[in-house]
């Protein structure tokens, strides 16, 4: 089995102005990571919340992806 051990996962941004703050720290949609996953022949991925987003995407896609996705949220 091949993991890839640290992704940046994010929702699509469709407001302007938040999508320019992300500018600098690209992210992609789980799909997004799931495609190239599958053209990579990568099994599974680790997705690490980013700190400045709250945990709620990274709860959506370990219930939605759970075979292929393993997700990694912050605690404060």
């Amino acid at each position: 089995m091949l993991i890839d051990a640290h992704a940046h996962l994010g929702p699509e941004i469709s407001d302007p102005s938040v999508r320019k703050k992300f500018e600098a720290y690209p992210h992609a949609t789980a799909e997004d990571y799931i495609q190239a996953m599958d053209e990579a022949g990568i099994d599974m991925g680790i997705s690490v919340a980013r700190l400045d987003m709250d945990n709620v995407y990274q709860a959506e896609i370990q219930k939605k992806y759970s075979k292929r996705i393993i997700s990694c949220a912050f605690i404060n």
